[in-house]
């Protein structure tokens, strides 16, 4: 066989066999390794790509559809064999993980691998809705036909050996689809989509990007999911390999094909570029062979259209040796991290094991056990929710050991922007979220708001939207997910200022009580103020669950690294933690509500003394104004032709022009400005010493709150205008009340004494200590499956150091 066909360096397979030891380790599944995945839409040649890459012949039939990952592990051997395995995606049950582990086979020809691939979908509970007997007698335990879903992110593993293997590891994901259908439905598409987001969004994999010419690439999902990683991971097209497929059966132009290839799209450029391999159809792939089709390959790129393609693009030979040299490149990229994570989790498989061995025979060894758990929770709780993040640097950390913790700390280093760290920084991110709720607030807590107003927006009504960062470029958290899911809310509606006051004087006049005529009803004001604020609700229930969130985020990564015993841990979270975390998420719901009701449906009280401060604020500055532009005017025209009487009709003018450059500095409210002209027309006049008579005389009489004999207009005017200033008082104090009240006092300020503490170790009864911490006959098995783990992880990390020091000779 031909070198160039293996897809790693003899050489490197011990290292990638160590690699691939890591995934199949339970203790290690968190620990991403480095994968070659391919990705591509249904039918766009994905499988022939593989086949002509593998040397490894896929199943061709319709019926057969890949609805699973699945990883191919090929390994050069004297004997042949091919294993076949499921390892169960996270999704799964604990009991449904021990079934599927159970599910085991090996192959006597390779060509019975479509007829086991029917077999694990049964097995996972996906495929199509009929199947054979011979599957259906994989169903599991009270499955059905109807129970199947259209995809799963379970794993299905097949391990060949063979003397004329390539050397090759890679993740076939399922191809992407536009429109559901009877075998892939409800739910199927997001499902796949959340599949390939999860293995293209690590970044320790290598994508194989695979297109069809016959479709046109900027309608390829594939591509699109892509692409829309390339927003959040500019770096993405550093470990990505584009190939187009059917290229002798295109439905756009050729033309279009070779501008990909040259890489003048820039749209879809790719950093290390793209490829072009023709694919065998079905007959050639059932009858022909591999030779053949390399062949008819080569003849074919031989054509005139192909000689602006590089060599280097063409065939799959080329692709064979772009992966090959790509997956090992960035490999060693890796390298560092990946032997940085494998010796932590050495570590914390060695407290694990501590813990398994340590005696908790007696109360009093349970208690001094649970105690020293308590205690590191209780610090660190306390440092997360007051933001001062001081690790404690003592020689012992509950047996774990002290050279990995004092290196790495639970609450990071500065510069790391890793999710784990942000979490531990509980009050940081609890603040971040604070922002997001001012934002949502600010921008998009109102039902109504004028286009014309300072508050303005252009978008349309009913739609979601989410507020803006208040560090837009530098605030990189929460994550856009975390914005979307708990601070998206429907977009006010935009109303210009005539069709605003339309509405409102017809709502005044059906709400009419007592009041002499123009003036508008006392309710008016209160149910103006309901109406407009009436999202606060809502808006403010969805950040207290995102504070929730986060804290229960927290506490998780805080209590995982307080202890090692998973079993204790549980317990603690059942007996102790989970019934007090519950009590104190009741207690700030209840004082949410208590706020809710003091700021709800208009209730003035609270902001009477505010109102005055306002008021009398409001008159200083019209006074200034006027003052100012009375100023102004003299400057202007000059006392002598003020003493003169001057064009009246000039002044006048001229004073007008004035009063609308600055009443947006006195008010935001346009509807209101009618009111605020008539009153500094009037102090203007009187501060320039004319129009003692008729138009400075009736102005005078015109002032805001005592309008009485008004009209309907004004009466409008006058409600929106206190309405909008209450509201925006109200706004900002039921802001910050609620993040001080509800989150800061409410919450922050009690989490380190409310769920776990040494003196709650100390008085806790018996029954419940036994009950966390009590010796289980399991424990003699538990300890022999992580000593096992933990030799692998040493073996693998040998490995893995072997391999960094020779890169670095």
């Amino acid at each position: 066989m031909d070198e160039v066909r293996d897809l790693i360096d003899e050489k490197q397979v011990a290292l990638f066999d160590a690699i691939d030891r890591l995934s199949n380790l339970g203790v290690a599944s968190d620990i991403e390794i480095p994968q070659l995945i391919v990705v591509g839409d249904q039918n766009s040649g994905k499988s022939s790509t593989l086949e002509a890459i593998t040397r490894f012949q896929f199943p061709v039939h319709e019926r057969v559809c890949t609805r699973f990952p699945i990883k191919l592990n090929l390994r050069k051997s004297t004997d042949q064999s091919t294993r076949l395995s499921i390892e169960p995606g996270l999704s799964r049950q604990d009991e449904d993980k021990k079934r599927l582990y159970q599910f085991t086979g090996s192959l006597s020809k390779l060509n019975e691998l479509g007829d086991w691939m029917e077999k694990v979908a049964a097995a996972l509970g996906v495929g199509p809705s009929t199947t054979s007997a011979e599957v259906r007698d994989q169903l599991p335990v009270g499955g059905n036909q109807k129970s199947f879903k259209g995809f799963t992110d379970d794993v299905f593993r097949v391990d060949i050996c063979g003397p004329t293997m390539p050397l090759l590891s890679l993740v076939d994901l399922p191809g992407l689809f536009q429109a559901e259908n009877d075998n892939q439905p409800e739910g199927s598409k997001q499902t796949v989509t959340s599949i390939l987001q999860k293995y293209i969004g690590s970044k320790r994999n290598v994508i194989l990007l695979v297109v069809s010419a016959r479709t046109e690439l900027a309608r390829s999902g594939g591509l699109g999911a892509v692409q829309e990683i390339f927003k959040d991971d500019p770096k993405l097209r550093d470990r990505v390999v584009g190939v187009i497929t059917n290229p002798d059966r295109p439905d756009q132009s050729l033309d279009e094909v070779l501008r990909v290839l040259c890489g003048h799209d820039s749209q879809i450029k790719l950093n290390v570029g793209w490829h072009v391999v023709r694919n065998q159809d079905k007959g050639e792939r059932i009858s022909g062979r591999l030779e053949e089709r390399d062949s008819r390959e080569k003849e074919f790129f031989r054509l005139p259209q192909w000689e602006k393609v590089p060599e280097t693009q063409k065939g799959v030979g080329a692709l064979r040796k772009t992966l090959k040299d790509m997956l090992w490149t960035h490999t060693q990229k890796e390298f560092p991290s990946l032997v940085s994570e494998v010796q932590e989790k050495i570590e914390k498989v060695k407290a694990s094991l501590s813990d398994i061995s340590r005696s908790r025979a007696t109360d009093a060894d349970r208690r001094k056990y649970l105690f020293e758990i308590a205690k590191t929770f209780e610090e660190r709780t306390r440092e997360a929710s007051r933001g001062t993040y001081l690790d404690e640097n003592r020689e012992e950390l509950h047996q774990i050991g002290e050279v990995w913790e004092a290196r790495k700390g639970f609450f990071g280093q500065f510069g790391v922007d890793s999710v784990e760290s942000q979490d531990s920084r509980l009050r940081a991110s609890v603040r971040s979220l604070s922002k997001c709720f001012g934002s949502a607030m600010r921008e998009l807590g109102k039902t109504k708001v004028m286009s014309d107003s300072s508050s303005t927006t252009d978008d349309v009504a009913n739609e979601s939207a989410e507020p803006s960062r208040q560090d837009e470029g530098t605030q990189t958290f929460p994550a856009q997910e975390v914005i979307h899911q708990y601070y998206a809310h429907t977009k006010p509606t935009a109303v210009n200022r005539k069709e605003y006051e339309a509405w409102l004087g017809i709502e005044i006049e059906r709400w009419g009580g007592i009041q002499p005529a123009g003036e508008p009803n006392e309710v008016a004001y209160a149910g103006l103020f309901e109406y407009q604020s009436k999202k606060w609700r809502k808006i403010a229930k969805e950040h207290l669950r995102a504070v929730w969130h986060t804290i229960q985020r927290f506490i998780d990564l805080a209590l995982g690294a307080s202890g090692a015993d998973e079993d204790v841990l549980q317990g603690l979270r059942k007996h102790l933690i989970e019934p007090r975390l519950a009590q104190l998420r009741k207690q700030s719901y209840g004082t949410m509500h208590a706020l809710f009701e003091c700021h709800g449906q208009g209730k003035t009280g609270f902001y009477d003394s505010f109102v005055e401060v306002r008021r009398r604020a409001g008159e200083s500055r019209t006074q200034d104004l006027a003052m100012r532009l009375a100023n102004f005017t003299k400057d202007y025209f000059g006392e002598d032709y003020l003493k003169e009487g001057g064009d009246r009709e000039r002044l006048d003018k001229f004073i007008q022009e004035g009063i609308k450059i600055l009443l947006p500095l006195l008010t935001g409210v346009p509807s209101a400005q009618g009111l605020f002209e008539n009153v500094l027309v009037s102090k203007v006049t009187q501060a320039l010493g004319f129009y003692e008579h008729g138009k400075g005389k009736e102005t005078d009489e015109t002032s805001i709150g005592h309008s009485q004999g008004q009209d309907t207009g004004e009466a409008t005017a006058r409600v929106i205008e206190r309405v909008e200033s209450y509201y925006e008082m109200s706004m900002l104090s039921f802001v910050g009340y609620f993040n001080s009240l509800v989150v800061e006092t409410g919450i922050l300020q009690k989490l380190p004494k409310a769920l776990l503490t040494t003196e709650l170790i100390i008085s806790e009864d018996a029954e419940t200590i036994e009950k966390i911490a009590g010796e289980r006959e399991a424990d003699a098995e538990k300890r022999q499956r992580v000593e096992c783990e933990l030799k692998i992880l040493n073996d693998v990390l040998k490995t893995l150091k072997g391999y960094l020091v020779t890169k670095h000779r």
